[in-house]
């Protein structure tokens, strides 16, 4: 996969005068980075990545798109040969939702243009700063193959919250205490649910001999079993009194929540999302969608859009007017009403055309539907500005002298 970058290996400046930014070594990574060890994690990273795959990334210039550049297809088609846009978009999104940084190689043609994107595993990256020049440098430990140097500008690093710049913190490791307390009482529990039984109380007359009493709970025991756990035999001075013992400790529950808690404070998100409705104060769908936007997606599509725009684009692209741009509005899910008013407001308005709200309802365009309208009998806005006097005019008014 990143064989064709051992020509960006450093020749000139040995190994020995590179400094690590990281402690720990590359094989003894500080966090489980794995999905599987809580439910709360898996559900945050899960909403979070798909939330930025479901968005579409446009490049503009101006403000309009600009299908024609050749990286149109990275972001529109296949950021790589084994990638879809969505796929590429989760993938780094989940892998800095649990180690804390996403990385992404620029794959160079052979006209030296951007030919891939490549997601790559975090666990086989590591940072370093050259203590000459304070350049900052990747080195990429493969699988089969010796280190390489990777220059800052060849690689997309997007990370989670980061004192130094440089190598963002873990949310895993943030919240390493939590999980395993978490993991305690989720284990003390189950224990308790093996060895939850019904249990029954039998009452013996106690002048009765040892060898007699014995006889008797001998064969109750063996009705009790043989009719299913069903039907007490009970015999002269003898009382059962069932015992009843719940399989769930309602405090793992609380444990449960709390935990939720948490990792939806770690992760900026809602605790609603996760299913804690302890604190939940919204009185509309949308004002809950809303928060969620706000605080959580927002700061991550602008993380993102400032890395491509930076390590994509050139600064005369910048000073042409190129940008790219996640498409937020895509996730704004009204409901009917309120999408038709939204609609409607838009067109009587001029804020978009006819052809444009038909294009977000999955509609093809109409005659005239790329003109934009106001509001006076939805008159043309081009014909206002040229014929206000006859525009204003309603077409059945009466004239004078009729």
């Amino acid at each position: 996969m990143i064989w064709p970058f051992n020509r960006f290996r450093s020749r000139d400046k040995p190994e020995a005068q590179v400094r690590s930014l990281v402690n720990q070594g590359l094989w003894q990574p500080s966090g489980d980075y794995s999905l599987t060890g809580s439910e709360a994690v898996f559900g945050a990273v899960t909403m979070l990545s798909n939330t930025i795959a479901s968005m579409r990334l446009r490049l503009y210039r101006g403000w309009d798109e600009d299908t024609a550049h050749p990286l149109h297809r990275l972001i529109a088609y296949s950021p790589s040969p084994r990638m879809t846009p969505y796929s590429f978009w989760q993938a780094m999104e989940t892998c800095r939702d649990t180690s804390g940084n996403c990385y992404a190689l620029k794959v160079p043609g052979l006209d030296g243009s951007v030919e891939a994107l490549d997601v790559l595993d975090p666990q086989r990256v590591e940072l370093a700063v050259n203590q000459d020049s304070g350049d900052l440098w990747y080195i990429l430990t493969p699988e089969n193959g010796p280190r390489m140097y990777i220059s800052s500008r060849q690689m997309l690093h997007c990370r989670h919250v980061s004192a130094s710049g440089h190598s963002g913190v873990s949310p895993v490791d943030v919240l390493r205490a939590t999980l395993q307390y978490d993991e305690r009482i989720k284990r003390f529990s189950l224990d308790q649910v093996r060895g939850v039984k019904g249990a029954v109380l039998l009452e013996i007359p106690a002048d009765l001999k040892v060898e007699k009493r014995n006889a008797l709970v001998a064969d109750f025991l063996d009705v009790y079993h043989k009719s299913g756990d069903g039907v007490l035999a009970l015999t002269g001075g003898m009382k059962a009194t069932t015992i009843n013992r719940s399989a769930v400790d309602p405090h793992v529950l609380d444990v449960d929540r709390i935990t939720a808690n948490k990792v939806a404070r770690v992760y900026n998100l809602p605790p609603v999302l996760l299913g804690d409705y302890s604190s939940s104060s919204y009185s509309s769908q949308e004002q809950q969608q809303l928060e969620y936007l706000e605080r959580t997606i927002v700061p991550i599509v602008r993380m993102y859009e400032s890395e491509l725009n930076c390590k994509l684009l050139t600064y005369q692209e910048i000073q042409r007017g190129y940008r790219f741009r996640f498409d937020i509005d895509d996730l704004m899910v009204a409901d009917g009403l309120t999408r038709a008013n939204m609609s409607q407001l838009y067109a009587r308005n001029g804020i978009r055309t006819i052809d444009e709200i038909r294009q977000e309802q999955g509609r093809g365009p109409v005659p005239g539907g790329n003109r934009a309208l106001v509001s006076r009998d939805l008159v043309p806005l081009d014909q206002l500005l040229r014929q206000p006097d006859a525009a204003m005019q309603r077409p059945n008014a009466p004239t004078e002298g009729s």
